[in-house]
């Protein structure tokens, strides 16, 4: 019996978070969140490959030329 105010006060919270979830700030937000994501994706993924190209010119500068005569 003591806990059924605070459940019923929980739930309450929980709705009232499901529908501030709904408005078209937070979705807005939430989009806007999942582009950022996928940018910051994009640019690790470029520094990778950045990354590995520096490396195989450093690679590449390294190794003498072959001569043909």
């Amino acid at each position: 019996m003591f806990m059924q105010p605070y459940l019923s006060e929980q739930k309450m919270g929980l709705d009232q978070i499901a529908l501030n979830f709904q408005s078209p700030a937070l979705r807005r937000i939430r989009t806007l969140q999942g582009r950022l994501q996928h940018c910051l994706l994009s640019v690790i993924t470029l520094r990778c490959q950045c990354d590995v190209f520096i490396r195989q010119l450093q690679r590449l500068s390294a190794t003498p030329a072959v001569q043909t005569i």
